[in-house]
């Protein structure tokens, strides 16, 4: 049965072109059983945007008769209202599986008195806030598994003492006091955000490394919402009006399809020129483009 431990969410691309209706990703679904094996073929997945339009579901490959092959499935994301004014558009995904738990004894099967992830109703973080906010986070589900679904009025509080157990987006969201306090079957859930990256709104800025590097460099980002963004994949960075004998390589000189926050570009100068030399960088996507001044040391 699929584990809420190993569900794992991913685009092709983060740093759509949101000016425009129809930009394009391919949004997959990965999940395994608590061994990490494949789970059974068929297996369908659901799911939900804030923003954006998403195709409903997909069905996981996986475990067949006569043998089996990783278990995945992928959907297809465009863009088009709404456009979040956070900047940020978050993504749902969900299928019928079990709870994540601590395999103490490494048995392969949950024993009692293990520490497991109480799940209860799900929903979708709007605001990326990693809890729920009555009148902010949407898509309350709870009615699609029969039989047992594990939800009831206990606190959804994880095991103590386990707090890096499961990478973030597998950590089971829930609305408060709607856990049943059990090990058992549930909707296991991940998310993902994809950025607003809105070339009218290209901006271009000198900055210092986010990591205290020494060097020269600029900061590139969609200025779209409240938050700031990466620029939309593809978006190129150069330099223009470098004196003579002053060369300037930009690195990296474009923003990846995997960035999802602003970009820091390095200007690496060369040349007996370059020594206190003005010149311009530009950030250009298509027609759009932006610009600002920086002063090499």
């Amino acid at each position: 049965m699929p584990s809420q431990k190993s569900i794992s969410i991913s685009a092709e691309k983060y740093a759509l072109d949101w000016s425009q209706d129809g930009a394009q990703t391919t949004v997959s679904v990965r999940v395994t059983d608590t061994a990490g094996n494949p789970v059974p073929e068929g297996t369908v997945v659901q799911f939900s945007t804030e923003g954006g339009q998403i195709q409903k579901s997909c069905q996981l490959t996986g475990v067949t008769v006569n043998g089996s092959t990783i278990s995945q499935c992928s959907v297809t994301f465009s863009t088009q209202n709404r456009r979040p004014a956070d900047g940020y558009v978050s993504i749902l995904a969900w299928l019928e599986g079990e709870e994540a738990y601590v395999d103490l004894n490494g048995n392969g099967r949950y024993d009692a008195g293990e520490p497991f992830w109480d799940s209860g109703r799900l929903f979708r973080d709007d605001n990326e806030s990693l809890a729920y906010e009555f009148g902010v986070d949407e898509l309350n589900v709870g009615t699609s598994l029969t039989g047992a679904m594990g939800l009831g009025t206990a606190a959804c509080d994880p095991p103590t003492g386990y707090g890096s157990y499961l990478n973030l987006q597998s950590i089971p969201l829930s609305e408060p006091n709607t856990c049943d306090g059990k090990w058992g079957k549930t909707l296991i859930r991940t998310w993902m955000m994809l950025p607003v990256s809105d070339p009218r709104a290209l901006r271009v800025a000198p900055a210092s490394s986010p990591t205290g590097d020494p060097g020269t460099f600029v900061r590139v980002y969609s200025e779209f919402g409240t938050n700031p963004t990466a620029a939309p994949a593809g978006t190129t960075v150069s330099v223009q009006g470098a004196p003579t004998g002053c060369t300037v390589q930009v690195s990296p000189a474009e923003v990846s399809v995997g960035a999802v926050g602003p970009t820091y570009h390095r200007l690496t100068p060369s040349g007996t020129g370059c020594s206190g030399a003005s010149l311009t960088v530009v950030a250009k996507f298509g027609s759009y483009e932006a610009n600002t001044g920086v002063v090499l040391p």
